[in-house]
């Protein structure tokens, strides 16, 4: 892939504004966006760019980003929404990006493991090339093909289950850590969940994000607890059907854990529920009171992003460009001049989708809530553009007002 050096001047893209918006911190030009395959550019490619959009309507546009990675496995060769703008070289400058359509799932590693990808149930993982795959709505099982027939063959199997404890008997550490209380609570089939050690003890890290896991077992069959919520958990296992298993299917199982990942539950599974309420069930709530902290708002506005949000008067907020996870721009607020440690709340601009949550209707506006450990997140969408502020819950009513008063503006 062709290298480039692009020197960016630091941007700011709101401008505060109380009775009209300071022209000093306008942003620039309006953003469009466009859809089609995403492929990377060849070294021996003249055009400029890193990469090229075959878009819908049959162009080939060239495409680069100073703040995202392009080359993901998930966006390449599969067809993408992305946004941005055209720069000085009429080269397609992205700022956000969008998987529409899977259409090359079977992305290789090293030329020996293949990406899969599973949104109903929530996770990514890689398996080898020469191993098969059956699944349904509750897990997938990987076997390998040259250990054997029938039952007994070597295997990997990740399920998700419900939890089974009652919530109301947590303490305050079980609250903040989820797989402390399955350790603590959780009953898997008739029995306690395997407890060969303390917490500690048990406690590992796996997958590219080093997830919390407890581990059970050893050997040739072994197993891992992983906790994506309160709500739910995974259980991730390796078992061998007869001694004389195949010498490696072991270290495919270790391989395969250090790429298992964690990712956004597909909105069409309505099995996942988190919070208060059945997720796809849309509850319609009065319009909160607003704590005093909230009570005097002014605006700020974005013409690259084209909208307009509110946030308290007497406070302060810092923006800047990211390139981290699906956050385009973030923006941090804070009741004194913000830095990177003082940041109360915070509201980005993130180019997927919304994750599932608690989801209600206030003011006529549609939001998704989650709540973790003492945490408040809030999700909206406005104009196809999607939103994300977070905060401590007990800034909820003001996040939500805030959240609220995001309005599309024209440029």
């Amino acid at each position: 892939m062709k290298k480039l050096l692009i020197l960016l001047p630091v941007v700011f893209a709101f401008s505060a504004c109380g009775n009209g918006i300071d022209e000093r911190f306008r942003d620039g030009p309006v953003q469009t966006e466009m859809s089609g395959i995403l492929v990377e550019q060849k070294t021996t490619d003249k055009e400029p760019g890193t990469h090229f959009l075959q878009t819908d309507d049959g162009e080939k546009v060239a495409l680069r980003s100073l703040t995202l990675q392009l080359s993901k496995p998930d966006y390449l060769s599969n067809r993408v929404k992305v946004v941005g703008l055209n720069d000085k070289e009429n080269i397609f400058s992205v700022t956000g990006i969008s998987v529409l359509e899977i259409l090359a799932p079977a992305e290789i590693l090293n030329g020996e493991m293949t990406i899969y990808q599973n949104q109903n149930l929530g996770f990514k993982i890689a398996y080898r090339n020469d191993w098969e795959l059956v699944g349904d709505n509750d897990g997938v099982i990987f076997y390998s093909k040259n250990s054997g027939s029938g039952a007994d063959v070597d295997r990997v199997m990740i399920s998700r289950h419900r939890v089974t404890y009652d919530r109301e008997e947590l303490t305050p550490e079980e609250e903040i850590d989820p797989l402390l209380a399955y350790y603590n609570h959780e009953t898997y089939g008739a029995s306690k969940l395997e407890r060969p050690g303390t917490y500690e003890s048990m406690k590992n890290q796996i997958g590219v994000d080093k997830i919390n896991a407890l581990k059970v077992g050893g050997g040739l069959n072994v197993g891992y607890y992983i906790a994506r919520t309160h709500d739910y958990f995974y259980y991730i296992s390796y078992v061998t059907a007869t001694k004389e298993s195949q010498p490696d299917n072991l270290n495919v199982f270790q391989t395969m854990l250090g790429e298992f990942r964690l990712i956004p539950i597909s909105e069409e599974n309505g099995e996942m529920e988190v919070g208060d309420s059945p997720v796809g069930e849309t509850v319609d709530v009065d319009e909160p009171e607003t704590s005093a902290s909230s009570d005097k708002l002014t605006t700020f506005e974005s013409k690259v992003y084209s909208f307009r949000a509110a946030y308290p008067s007497d406070w302060y907020y810092a923006g800047k460009r990211v390139s981290q996870d699906d956050t385009i721009h973030h923006y941090g607020f804070s009741n004194e001049e913000v830095t990177g440690e003082n940041e109360i709340l915070s509201l980005d601009i993130i180019s997927g989708d919304i994750p599932r949550g608690f989801k209600f209707k206030a003011d006529g506006r549609e939001f998704v809530e989650i709540r973790n450990s003492g945490k408040y997140t809030i999700y909206t969408a406005v104009d196809g553009q999607n939103y994300k502020l977070s905060g401590d819950a007990e800034y909820k009513d003001l996040l939500l007002k805030m959240a609220g008063s995001i309005v599309s503006i024209e440029n």
